[in-house]
């Protein structure tokens, strides 16, 4: 059998594809541009490119069909739109249906149709009861008029329709908040309209599937119309505790008397009335969320054998587990407090690789972890591993880590030296059977970094990249924002990572003998010291990405470069990217900016916030946009005060991301999970910044390669910069700071 399924793309046009597709029918739909196809490719269904405005597109895709199952509405828009879609392209397709002598036209519509303006309360609707005449709302109208087209062209063209009237449709897959509940206020909290006890009608949209199967294969549904409604009832606040239960913990619910709603539903629509605007709380909503009402299925059920679910409370329940699996970010943290308990035994002896600044932080984080017990440090310079030693108390000091690995029986190698030696130490490392944690940079070159892994993977130790700030707790929050659903489909992301060295005049990196500092010899010289963390923010959220452009403009900041400013763009299938680093700027920035069709995330390191924009579609421009402003001043206002409450106890922790990630990497190796940040992460950062290098290069007036007190750097017959290596247990003039 042929079938045309318009909204294929859709909640319930999925289940539909799967239930016929299972049967080996041939199906066909009509897709727009903007639908995802994925999922129909995959079923093989046969998509025509176009619209359902279009009367040709319409006909294409009737033609040799045997059924045709309408399933595709707008529930947002203008009046306009509504009719168009709602009700004149059920038009072009009952047309359609007559030319091509379709054997069954099945419409999906709505229990919205019933007059409930007029019934009182407890009414059970039936088939046979009146069309709403008073609150008719644009989906209400517009679905009465479809249906009485459907039912002009059973009676006059002979053409076996039916008409299918679901309530508020559930299942894995679809929306988690359904109508009828009341209002959203937010991510974690909903206005219920009433004393929260309404009965909710539901059905399933594996149960409504079934019912259309039964609309095609019984010849008795021709002409007939039914209401497809669970049989079992559950109250919204009933409701509202499966979900804290099973998906959002710290959920709330707050009841507001239907009285106090109505007034206001009342006024708003008087006041917006006089600019010609309709209000976003109607009152036939309002009733709807306030009065029970219900819906008989004894028509379907006797004449067509229709069963509702067979357990529908744990139908909810799988519904709901759905929902939790979908909004697991994909780097989960062990608990919802963003602690890292690790309960498997055992401590793990830790060596330091360098004593310079970044190794502190390191340091601290396993001074207050249980199950590590730092037992030896290397740094070429004695200076510097004697204070290390001293501050934490750790007995044996090498010169080089060679000594280090040969002496000590290790389980776990913090490689904190510049990047010029990480290469060599993490091999050195795995080959004594040692797990390795690497400050970023991970690697001098591509080529290197693939060394490393390869050498992780012989030697089956872990090997961890350094990216901190993935792990810091406002890219946590966001993450769980954007596994939400929240964002819609994300577009576009920026990464702004920024330096200040235009008002800290007094930074190492700008003396004279700063030039003479190790992160100028690297490929990409200083960018390379932390452009790190901004691929790794980027690549959180893109996936995989490739380099498009690089643009470098010197602002005479750094002395020792021949630019301080970068910008790159990244792109994959779905989204774009945006890199910028600036030294020159001031003051100081780190955040991620991450754009969606629902929405726009804002993630603020510094100031510690994360600010989710997401427009109100019922509100005028001007007041969404106002409200927006105000929660904004909010989030930064609660996010100074804490900061300063934290700072003044002394409390403030500048990695805490890193200490994070440094738990989450003890405890991958302990109980065998997989690693917050992977060998093959790390890898491609440097594959990126070897990307962003070469175009630099090229880029006429442009160069990665650094220009120390005056000294020009070296260059190769083919006219390019030369990348030197610098071996870190012998440039003890350069220090060991990573």
């Amino acid at each position: 059998m042929k079938i045309l399924i318009t909204g294929a793309a859709g909640f319930l046009g999925r289940h539909l594809v799967a239930l016929f597709s299972e049967e080996k029918h041939e199906l066909v739909t009509i897709v727009r541009p903007t639908s995802d196809t994925k999922y129909l490719e995959e079923k093989n269904v046969r998509l025509i490119r176009g619209d359902l405005h279009d009367e040709k597109c319409i006909a294409e895709a009737a033609k040799g069909v045997d059924v045709i199952v309408h399933a595709a509405a707008t529930l947002r828009g203008s009046w306009e739109a509504f009719y168009a879609i709602n009700v004149e392209a059920t038009g072009h397709l009952l047309d359609q249906a007559v030319k091509a002598k379709v054997r069954r036209f099945v419409f999906i519509s709505s229990v919205i149709v019933y007059d409930h303006s007029a019934s009182l309360p407890e009414t059970c609707f039936n088939e046979a009861m009146p069309y709403e005449q008073e609150n008719q709302t644009y989906y209400c109208k517009t679905k009465i008029e479809a249906e009485q087209l459907v039912n002009k062209y059973h009676t006059e063209s002979k053409l076996a329709t039916t008409i299918l009237r679901p309530a508020a449709i559930y299942g894995k897959s679809g929306p988690l908040f359904l109508s009828r509940l009341g209002f959203a206020a937010g991510g974690n909290r909903y206005l219920i309209v009433g004393d929260g006890r309404l009965p909710l009608p539901l059905s399933h949209v594996e149960g409504i599937a079934q019912a259309v199967k039964l609309c095609i294969d019984k010849k008795t549904a021709a002409g007939k119309t039914y209401n497809v409604v669970e049989s079992e009832k559950m109250t919204q606040l009933e409701f509202f505790k499966e979900v804290r239960r099973y998906v959002k913990p710290k959920f709330s619910a707050v009841k507001l008397p239907y009285g106090l709603m109505k007034f206001m539903s009342v006024s708003a629509d008087k006041i917006l009335g006089l600019v010609g605007m309709t209000s976003p709380l109607p009152l036939s909503y309002m009733k709807l969320c306030a009065v029970p009402f219900s819906y008989s299925s004894e028509k379907l059920k006797t004449e067509l054998g229709w069963k509702p679910q067979r357990d529908f409370r744990q139908s909810v329940r799988d519904t709901m587990l759905w929902h939790k699996q979908q909004s697991r970010s994909k780097r989960k943290i062990a608990n919802d407090d963003f602690r890292v308990p690790i309960t498997v035994g055992g401590t793990l002896r830790v060596g330091i690789a360098g004593c310079g600044v970044i190794s502190g932080p390191h340091l601290d984080a396993l001074k207050r972890l249980q199950n590590a017990e730092v037992v030896a440090l290397c740094d070429p310079l004695e200076d510097a591993r004697k204070a290390m030693a001293k501050k934490y108390g750790i007995v044996n000091t090498y010169e080089t880590y060679q000594e280090m690995l040969e002496q000590e029986q290790l389980d776990v190698v913090h490689v904190c030296t510049p990047a010029q030696s990480h290469a060599e130490i993490s091999i050195a490392a795995a080959k004594k059977g040692c797990h390795v944690f690497v400050e970023k940079p991970f690697a001098l070159n591509g080529a290197d970094a693939r060394k490393m892994l390869n050498a992780a993977k012989r030697q089956k130790v872990k090997l961890c990249a350094g990216h901190n700030h993935v792990f810091d707790k406002v890219m946590i929050d966001a993450r769980n924002v954007l596994a939400s659903g929240a964002l819609g489909r994300v577009t576009y992301v920026e990464s702004w990572y920024g330096t200040s060295y235009s008002s800290d005049s007094k930074s190492r990196y700008l003396t004279y003998e700063g030039g003479k500092n190790w992160a100028y010899d690297m490929p990409g010289s200083l960018y390379q010291n932390f452009i790190s963390h901004p691929i790794s923010l980027l690549l959180d959220v893109m996936g995989d990405a490739t380099v498009q452009a690089v643009q470098a403009k010197f602002h005479r900041i750094v002395p020792h470069m021949a630019s301080d400013e970068l910008r790159v763009t990244f792109e994959n299938e779905k989204m774009g990217g945006l890199l910028n680093m600036s030294m020159a700027v001031s003051p100081r920035y780190l955040f991620v900016n991450i754009y969606g069709t629902d929405g726009t995330l804002r993630v603020d390191f510094l100031n510690k916030t994360v600010f989710l924009d997401k427009p109100s579609t019922k509100l005028p421009r001007v007041i969404s946009r106002s409200l927006s402003s105000i929660s904004q001043a909010k989030v930064l206002l609660g996010a100074a005060l804490r900061n300063i409450f934290i700072g003044v106890l002394g409390k403030y922790n500048m990695y805490q991301g890193n200490e994070t990630l440094i738990r989450l990497f003890y405890k991958s190796i302990l109980d065998d999970s997989p690693l917050p940040i992977s060998a093959e992460e790390g890898v491609r950062s440097v594959e990126l910044m070897d990307d962003i290098w070469a175009q630099m290069v090229e880029r006429k007036g442009a160069t990665a390669t650094p220009q120390p007190a005056g000294k020009k750097p070296a260059r190769a017959s083919n006219g390019t910069v030369k990348k030197t290596r610098v071996a870190a247990t012998s440039r003890k003039t350069r220090g060991a700071a990573s």
